[in-house]
């Protein structure tokens, strides 16, 4: 049996050829890191208030609001969306690319869009914010309003460089 003590001295024994494998491994995880393509994640945020005709308690009105953000990626809002920012992309890539959720405790609604040019990213989800609106599903109960447009992200979301680097750790001395 391979216990923490005899792994050591085996990893000890074989340490040139245990640090040719991490050489290998950190080279490949470095070309992967600098290669991979990036995408970037912009944020767009809108509220969703109830009006003071509904009357609804707290639950109904984060049902309400919960409800509106699964309508983010939804077709009429990505075509309206589409249509407002351009066709560089297609309505099924940008119904892939994104996503909307509601902040808990608020009336916050993020919508969220990860595309590997970071501009576009900001534009589409700016332009899903202002789509999401005009498709309430709510029959009027909710009042909308812009909380603040997406800014260019600055650096990519994608791929996380701190989980590469862990994992390409533990598979280089598992490996080694």
């Amino acid at each position: 049996m391979l216990n923490g003590r005899s792994f050591a001295a085996v990893l000890w024994r074989r340490r040139l050829t245990a640090l040719l494998v991490l050489v290998v491994a950190a080279g490949a995880t470095l070309a992967w890191l600098l290669l991979a393509p990036r995408s970037y994640t912009a944020t767009a945020s809108i509220t969703a208030t109830p009006r003071a005709s509904l009357g609804a308690s707290l639950g109904t009105t984060a049902s309400l609001q919960a409800t509106v953000a699964a309508l983010a990626d939804s077709r009429p809002v990505i075509a309206d969306a589409v249509a407002e920012v351009g066709t560089e992309r297609s309505i099924a890539v940008l119904r892939s690319e994104t996503w909307a959720e509601r902040v808990d405790g608020t009336a916050i609604i993020g919508i969220h869009v990860e595309d590997r040019d970071r501009n576009y990213a900001a534009r589409a989800a700016d332009a899903v914010a202002a789509a999401l609106p005009r498709h309430d599903p709510t029959g009027g109960q909710l009042l909308y309003t812009g909380a603040g447009n997406a800014p260019v992200p600055a650096s990519f979301s994608s791929p996380d460089v701190a989980t590469s680097i862990v994992v390409a750790a533990i598979l280089a001395v598992l490996v080694g």
